[in-house]
């Protein structure tokens, strides 16, 4: 039988949860014996039919048959015998929003777009630039104290072996014709005379200074830290730089400080230079021989600029693993706090959203039989706040709360559900997020489903809709149970 005879016998079911915010329908392979039907969709994703397309922040491939696009919440190369997948159909918009959804769409089909896609990575961009690499992981995991003497290392390491990575750093210190010696190697913590040990000093092929290199991620400058570097090159006739290499979001505050140190032994003269890096003439106050250039340049900046040099050699490979680091550590690091972000209404908003966790327990779901909360109560830490319940007929215990870590990395909704890993057997979580089109996210022990808030609408619509969107996940959760 053909892929578009199976889809017309299909039993497709409204998905009426997203009714009114994103329809579509689907089928269940198990339950409504499908698997005939998964199997010929599976089959066109493996011969590369399917495309890489994106539903908010979050990433699918969808294959596209007749007036309907159609996907899976769990890679079709991962599917595993006699679990109920969800297969998933949508109508096409014939606009933009077949291939990107993003903030400010709507699903209804009247609501043609009004502003272009913004980019939408392919899987491998996606996979370069999540910082889920090797090294992230270990230098996380246990050198988390020392992530940018690790980082430092790595940079030396790499510009020491490959003369791709070398030659990208060149062309980075000698863009707009300034007339700096290449760098013929570095070397990591050298000792001054004055006692000071920049990160990296890179010398040229007559063993001349002419690079010194500061890399930052949370740390700030020690007071005469960048001056005391620059008094380096005062006696020093010709090129050189003093390079600081930091996080994208510190880059301003980088070079005000930088700035404000230099202040003792001269001024910064701006010049134009390449997008996302500063660029600055030291002229000093007393007579000097020495051509002392300031630059600041992100950590993924610099390390994109390598790896388009560096090609698919061996080196391409560390400097992937080290922007993985990189991008893990700009996830995490500090930002500078802008005033609109003190203002009362931020934390009203806080409250509100704490509110809303409790009411969607204690004035909906428990009041309504749906729920209980029996012997359960409130939890807190650094990650925000939750309130346990079971659903009715439901032996373990589910956490609804405000999670700030899952916020910040997934961007979506400050709402997550989540179960403990001792209940995991007791309950197939992937298979409930299949089901309902939802990502399943592993973090601190738990497994989490978003639950995302209907904006623009006043908050009974805002608690109605978090309540359905919690028993429709308290229904599939029955009945995989049963």
């Amino acid at each position: 039988m053909s892929l578009t005879e199976l889809i017309a016998r299909a039993p497709w079911r409204e998905a009426v949860t997203y009714r009114d915010t994103w329809p579509h329908e689907y089928v269940l392979t198990e339950k409504d014996d499908q698997q005939e039907l998964l199997a010929a969709v599976c089959e066109r994703f493996r011969a590369g039919e399917g495309v890489a397309c994106r539903f908010f922040s979050m990433p699918n491939t969808y294959l596209f048959i007749g007036d309907h696009k159609y996907w899976l919440m769990t890679h079709w190369d991962k599917l595993e015998p006699g679990v109920n997948y969800a297969l998933n159909r949508a109508r096409l918009y014939r606009d933009r929003r077949d291939f990107v959804i993003q903030p400010g769409d709507t699903g209804m089909p009247e609501d043609y777009p009004t502003t272009p896609a913004r980019h939408v990575r392919t899987a491998r961009e996606a996979w370069m630039a999540d910082g889920d690499t090797l090294v992230a992981y270990l230098v996380q995991k246990y050198a988390s104290g020392r992530v940018e003497d690790a980082a430092t290392d790595g940079l030396a390491y790499i510009l020491n072996k490959s003369d791709g990575a070398m030659q990208a750093l060149d062309d980075l210190l000698g863009e707009g014709g300034f007339g700096i010696e290449s760098i013929a190697r570095v070397r990591t913590q050298v000792v001054d005379k004055d006692g000071n040990y920049p990160d990296v000093t890179g010398y040229d092929k007559n063993n001349v200074k002419r690079l010194l290199v500061e890399s930052k991620f949370e740390a700030a400058f020690s007071e005469r830290q960048v001056s005391g570097y620059a008094r380096q090159f005062f006696d020093q006739p010709g090129p050189a730089v003093l390079l600081i290499i930091g996080p994208e979001v510190r880059r301003q505050t980088l070079r005000a400080e930088a700035k404000r140190q230099i202040g003792e032994l001269g001024t910064l003269e701006t010049i134009d230079s390449l997008t996302g890096v500063y660029r600055a003439r030291v002229n000093w106050t007393e007579p000097s021989d020495s051509q002392l250039h300031l630059m600041i340049v992100s950590w993924v900046g610099l390390l994109n600029c390598m790896a388009t040099y560096a090609g698919d050699s061996p080196a391409g490979e560390d400097i992937r693993q080290l922007r993985g680091l990189a991008q893990r550590q700009d996830e995490e690091v500090f930002m500078p706090i802008q005033p609109e972000e003190l203002g009362a209404d931020r934390a009203r908003r806080m409250v509100w959203y704490n509110q809303l966790v409790d009411d969607a327990v204690l004035a909906r779901g428990v009041p309504e039989e749906w729920m209980d909360n029996k012997g359960l109560h409130t939890g807190g830490g650094k990650n925000g706040y939750t309130r346990y319940f079971r659903f009715s007929g439901v032996d373990p215990a589910f956490g609804l709360g405000v999670n700030y870590n899952l916020w910040a990395r997934n961007g979506d909704t400050p709402l997550w559900l989540g179960l403990y890993y001792d209940h995991w057997s007791k309950v197939n979580m992937h298979a409930v997020g299949g089901e309902l089109n939802l990502p399943v996210v592993e973090a601190d022990s738990f497994r989490w489903v978003p639950i995302h808030i209907k904006t623009g609408v006043e908050y009974d619509a805002v608690l109605d809709d978090v309540a359905a969107q919690l028993r429709a996940i308290g229904e599939v959760v029955r009945e995989g149970l049963a």
